[in-house]
């Protein structure tokens, strides 16, 4: 169920673990990152790792994660420094089994799940990215869920 939890400790468990998650660099609002927030903890937890996996996936150094929340929505955004996407793997970024990555290194199901999680909380998550240019990918989640 839903609990409370800050913008901070919700990224901060989101990155738990995560393989190369040194990697990724958090700079969250200062005035929005103790801000309480309500939602189903590990899922939305779920949602920022896949992101941020992916990102960490895509990089060539590092990810920064920036956060911060305006009218009742917090917003997540993981971006990369990587190849960027080209219009028709954009197209393509959401759907299950859909990936660019070799055999054997990723299913194809991050975004997508991200995805899911996000509009079950109704939210919505948006892909940013053209060749040369690094992918960003934004999450935009209500402060309290209807979940």
């Amino acid at each position: 169920g839903s609990k409370p939890i800050t913008l901070s400790a919700l990224v901060s468990r989101a990155l738990e673990g995560l393989e190369h998650g040194e990697r990724a660099h958090v700079q969250l609002e200062p005035n929005r990152a103790a801000r309480n927030l309500d939602l189903p903890v590990r899922t939305a937890a779920q949602a920022i790792r896949s992101v941020v996996a992916n990102a960490l996936d895509a990089a060539k150094e590092n990810v920064t994660i920036t956060g911060g929340s305006t009218k009742g929505r917090v917003r997540i955004v993981g971006v990369d420094d990587g190849p960027g996407l080209p219009a028709d793997v954009l197209r393509h970024a959401r759907e299950p089994f859909f990936t660019t990555k070799e055999p054997g290194r990723g299913m194809g199901l991050g975004l997508f799940l991200a995805e899911s999680i996000t509009s079950q909380l109704g939210g919505a998550l948006t892909i940013d990215s053209s060749p040369g240019r690094g992918t960003s990918v934004t999450l935009e989640l209500p402060e309290r869920a209807r979940a």
